[in-house]
């Protein structure tokens, strides 16, 4: 009957009481687990989330929205740096756990369990921290773990010959990583090496072949453009920029000058044609010539024919000498006188 009229504090009606009791309830205590869950005031609950231990419930309203889940959130990463008896639950909650200090903190402690411990090395990127915790930690995992943070290969050598006798996937490691160093090595040779070709384009002066050769080489670069750093960029940029450039000059050049050629072939063309012109035009000259000149002899031919013609009409009808002579003779000696004194003409074609 007493207890109806004698309630502890945390049930008190008015809630200032109800805040005020809190102080008197243990952390991880029933009675401040259900005030924190279900009191009717929020600033109560808030308060008893801040003082409540029992980070099960806290996870478990952590996933809350509104201001209760995110007091309670606040309350688990306050509580995770000290309580291990929950790290089963923190590494389902990891997420919350952003703060540096407390990674690093649970990182190197090694009363910490081992899941939640691997997820704290994988956020971290203090490299003198991980070779600590690689080197100093019992636990192979861990120093695996911490080993895979860790960039500089020198330090991983050191942690081979420190664990690797008893650590195989140490080892393991090692060698996996010398073997990316040495592709790596390789593939900035590679680089280096294609931008050296790269500044050879032109000197050879056979362009046909060196715009065929460039494209070749840009070929190359995209497949391992990704790996070169910002020098290496700039100098196959820059043989690019000066190859184009030699380029654009010679088939400058080369256009004046075929254009030059053209000029001049057409120009030959010309001379050519007027000298054909004045060939034929010579050639037709002499042909007329000529065939005046045949045309000549053949009215000399002819004309020669027909005063023979008339030469033998005029003999036909004109008295034989001998016969004129024969006549004188007869009548006496004095016509031979007179043959003497024919005409010469006469004689001379007798």
């Amino acid at each position: 009957m007493l207890g109806k009229f004698f309630k502890p504090k945390w049930q008190h009606a008015d809630a200032s009481v109800r805040v005020k009791s809190l102080a008197s309830l243990a952390g991880d205590s029933m009675e401040l687990i259900k005030i924190a869950q279900s009191d009717p005031d929020s600033d109560v609950r808030m308060e008893a989330i801040t003082r409540l231990h029992h980070i099960p419930t806290l996870v478990q309203m952590g996933h809350t929205a509104g201001s209760i889940g995110e007091r309670a959130r606040q309350r688990v990463i306050g509580l995770a740096a000290t309580d291990h008896r929950h790290d089963h639950l923190l590494t389902e909650v990891f997420a919350w756990l952003q703060n540096p200090a407390l990674l690093r903190s649970i990182a190197r402690d090694s009363m910490r369990g081992v899941k939640l411990r691997h997820q704290a090395i994988a956020k971290l990127d203090d490299q003198e921290l991980l070779f600590s915790i690689a080197s100093n930690d019992t636990s192979k995992e861990i120093q695996y773990s911490a080993a895979a943070q860790i960039h500089d290969l020198a330090q991983l050598q050191a942690l081979e010959k420190l664990h690797g006798k008893n650590n195989k996937r140490l080892r393991q490691l090692l060698k996996e990583r010398e073997d990316i160093v040495q592709h790596q090595h390789k593939q900035q040779a590679d680089i280096d090496a294609l931008c050296a070709e790269a500044e050879t384009l032109g000197n050879t002066q056979r362009w046909a072949q060196e715009k065929t050769r460039v494209k070749v080489l840009e070929q190359r670069w995209q497949k391992i453009s990704k790996t070169a750093n910002q020098t290496q960029q700039q100098r196959f940029q820059q043989a690019l920029t000066d190859f184009q450039q030699r380029l654009q000059t010679w088939e400058t050049e080369h256009t004046q000058q075929q254009q030059l050629q053209a000029q001049q072939a057409a120009e030959q063309a010309r001379l050519a044609a007027e000298a054909q012109q004045q060939a034929e035009a010579a050639a037709q000259a002499q042909q007329e010539r000529l065939e005046q000149e045949q045309q000549r002899e053949a009215a000399a031919r002819k004309n020669r024919q027909q005063q023979q013609a008339q030469s033998g009409s005029r003999r036909f009808l004109t008295p034989s000498p001998h016969t004129t002579l024969r006549a004188a003779s007869a009548q006496g000696g004095s016509s031979a006188v007179g043959i003497t004194a024919l005409d010469p003409l006469i004689l001379e074609r007798h």
